[in-house]
């Protein structure tokens, strides 16, 4: 079967709310950084960052990582196995983890305000861990949506968390259309998620 994962991409072209930097500079890509953890019993680790996660079922896949050494991030994704949408076209929710350094004095506000502006997303709620939806408590979360170039609307599920000079963004992304049929598995990846 062939996978067309070109609106997926553009979703993920929208989402990754790096620097510009990450984006021009020279980057690498390997599975090296990670323990990859497969289905529900096993956890996923970011070793270099101080992050784990636990993966919702064995349909989710890591796909790959892209290091820029120079602008010290890292960017990690995975995919789910395809949904069929109302017009017969795979499509492939996917998650990211994106982490780079920051200021060690820089809190989760003031990271979140500046990572949001990178991020052409339509907010329509926010989340906290007092909310239950993330077990991190220095962590801000956000459900928005964009619409790609296909003209299909996207739902997505944000977060931005700091711990001691570390920033992550966690970027959840599916078709509105097929939306319901993962939020569970996003929330239970977010309810799963440490940063040390």
């Amino acid at each position: 079967m062939k996978m067309n994962i070109r609106i997926t991409m553009m979703g993920l072209a929208i989402l990754l709310s790096v620097s510009l930097s990450l984006i021009l500079q020279p980057t690498t890509f390997s599975a090296n950084n990670t323990n990859q953890g497969q289905g529900n019993n096993m956890a996923t680790v970011f070793d270099d960052w101080g992050a784990s996660f636990q993966l919702p079922s064995s349909k989710w896949i890591f796909i790959g990582e892209r290091d820029n050494d120079k602008a010290a991030t890292s960017v990690f994704t995975y995919f789910r196995k395809g949904l069929i949408d109302s017009s017969n076209e795979p499509i492939y929710p996917n998650i990211n983890f994106i982490f780079e350094k920051i200021p060690k004095n820089m809190d989760v506000a003031s990271y979140s305000k500046q990572s949001l502006k990178r991020v052409p997303i339509q907010i329509k709620s926010r989340f906290t861990a007092a909310d239950g939806l993330i077990s991190l408590k220095n962590a801000l979360g956000f459900i928005g949506t964009y619409v790609d170039p296909e003209r299909k609307e996207h739902t997505v599920v944000l977060v931005h968390a700091v711990s001691a000079g570390k920033g992550m963004q966690v970027a959840m992304d599916v078709t509105t259309e097929l939306s319901s049929q993962v939020t569970n598995e996003f929330y239970s990846v977010l309810r799963s998620l440490t940063f040390n």
